[in-house]
């Protein structure tokens, strides 16, 4: 492969992780908005932080359970699947979620 050709792909593939990074940190705005209309009991439905552009899918669970993974800005809560294995690391893993940080070669 031709020295071009090796930073297209390398440049393409830093494009997609700042993308993904950057659809985690959107998923993140919308649960924060979620999250402030509620006491801190029961449970709540919240937006996977995926990075993968236009993820709609929700996960239920308690409200003091999306707190804990909120501890650290750099923690985000996926669906089980939905991790990127150059973008995020696997910290926790719970039935019906993962909570990932970010790889530092995303950032």
């Amino acid at each position: 492969m031709a020295s071009h050709e090796k930073k297209e792909q390398r440049r393409d593939q830093d494009q997609r992780r700042r993308q993904a990074v950057i659809a985690e940190v959107r998923g993140r705005q919308v649960n924060e908005a979620i999250d402030c209309g509620k006491d801190g009991s029961g449970s709540g439905v919240f937006l996977c932080e995926c990075g993968q552009l236009g993820c709609s899918t929700t996960i239920e669970l308690p409200i003091d359970d999306y707190e804990a993974v909120r501890t650290d800005f750099e923690r985000f809560l996926v669906a089980p699947g939905h991790e990127i294995e150059d973008v995020d690391r696997v910290v926790e893993r719970h039935h019906g979620h993962l909570v990932v940080v970010k790889r530092e070669s995303a950032l």
